[in-house]
């Protein structure tokens, strides 16, 4: 049984970890000491390249917004989401919607298989956008609300009535359409659930009022995006099913790995925190909306999902030491899927220093870049590569990592 000290826990739990921790193995594989995989210098600007081609297609003029759930939906430049949030006059209620929707829309959002589409207006949708209509459509319906007079909320009665075949029915699954991870996804909303009924710092068991505890964290109209992340990853850290526990603590998204030089003797742990960053990230707009200014961007990472890092081994800037790594399934616990994603956050960092195409203060290059950007453009090699917009390792994350 694994047992760490309170400050390593909370340091596990910092945006500061994330890098400092990833660093540790990308400084190996430039010695080429790394256990899974190599950095092949003489194909970078081939990514650099390549991205900032695909940002200057997308974003001419070089201002991109932030990397965000709400890009998903939008359908050719008008937001779905409007008709819910133009009606509402109170500020903070308005904030609670956005807030609901759009977490609700990202603790759903994993990997979804090949097989899987939804939907939407006459027109099939699959992986991310074909989730992000999925959920839209779920909490439009007042599928999470257990108030009639209030539909676009989500509660902790609304959820722990849901049913299986309400979600299975919900996003179109059926015997011809599967989805990945269906059970994994359903679990995390009753986790959630449990959260809202019992957390100290919720007032009501809404997942609304997730903005009133970040609100309460703001000083003069401004709070930090790593304080942000840090409240994301203790208030939600009892709905992931995977990862790291130590004792009573749910640390989710960490993984070992023994290159890792920890803070104690059994410390040898690497965090990502991949979807509580993506939604961290997707909170900035109704912050914003709500008058705040966030502070420090630069202090969150990039995402380490197989986007961004197929985007890496697709354009042979990382290249596996085994050769026969290309034809084995991998768990998001394997040695070699840690070190493809902790080497993803410090190429994304290199990226977005050595990216041209990005017009925007540098503390905000990232989360641009994020969308600009590497992950459109590892879609875009997917498709050139496969054909099917697969990534290029094969990884069973029962639809609760990537």
């Amino acid at each position: 049984m694994t047992s760490l000290t309170k400050d390593t826990i909370d340091y596990l739990l910092s945006s500061q970890s994330i890098r400092e921790r990833c660093q540790q193995i990308y400084q190996k594989a430039l010695a080429n000491e790394a256990l899974h995989f190599q950095i092949a210098e003489e194909h970078w600007q081939k990514v650099v390249s390549y991205v900032d081609r695909d940002i200057k297609h997308h974003y001419p003029d070089g201002k991109v917004p932030y990397h965000s759930r709400w890009r998903h939906l939008e359908m050719n430049g008008n937001p779905l989401y409007e008709d819910l949030l133009l009606p509402i006059e109170d500020g903070k209620e308005k904030a609670r919607i956005s807030f609901a929707l759009i977490i609700t829309s990202i603790l759903l959002d994993a990997g979804a298989g090949p097989h899987w589409s939804f939907t939407f207006a006459g027109t099939p949708y699959q992986r991310s956008e074909g989730l992000a209509l999925a959920a839209y459509t779920m909490f439009r319906s007042g599928l999470f609300s257990n108030d009639p007079s209030k539909p676009y909320q989500c509660d902790s009665e609304a959820l722990l009535n849901l049913s299986l075949e309400d979600m299975r029915e919900a996003m179109q699954i059926t015997k011809d359409n599967p989805l990945a991870g269906l059970e994994g996804r359903f679990q995390i909303l009753k986790r959630l659930a449990r959260v809202l009924a019992s957390h100290p710092d919720f007032s009501k068991p809404s997942l609304g009022y997730f903005f009133d505890i970040l609100l309460a964290k703001s000083k003069d109209q401004k709070i930090a995006a790593a304080d942000i992340l840090n409240t994301v990853l203790k208030v939600f850290s009892d709905i992931w099913p995977d990862g790291l526990k130590i004792g009573n603590v749910h640390l989710g998204d960490v993984w070992h790995h023994p290159l890792i030089k920890g803070l104690e003797p059994n410390d040898q742990y690497v965090p990502f925190h991949k979807l509580s960053q993506w939604l961290t990230y997707s909170l900035f707009e109704p912050l914003e909306q709500y008058g705040l200014r966030i502070q420090g961007m630069s202090d969150l990472t990039g995402l380490a999902e197989y986007r961004n890092g197929g985007l890496f081994i697709d354009l042979g800037v990382l290249r596996p030491l085994k050769p026969d790594f290309f034809q084995h399934s991998y768990t998001p616990l394997d040695g070699e899927i840690v070190e493809w994603r902790a080497l993803t956050i410090c190429l994304l960092d290199r990226l977005a220093k050595d990216c041209r195409a990005i017009d925007l203060p540098l503390d905000q290059k990232l989360p641009a870049l994020l969308q600009g950007g590497s992950w459109s453009a590892g879609r875009k090699i997917a498709l050139e590569k496969r054909g099917d917009l697969s990534p290029p390792i094969k990884v069973d994350s029962k639809g609760t990592i990537f």
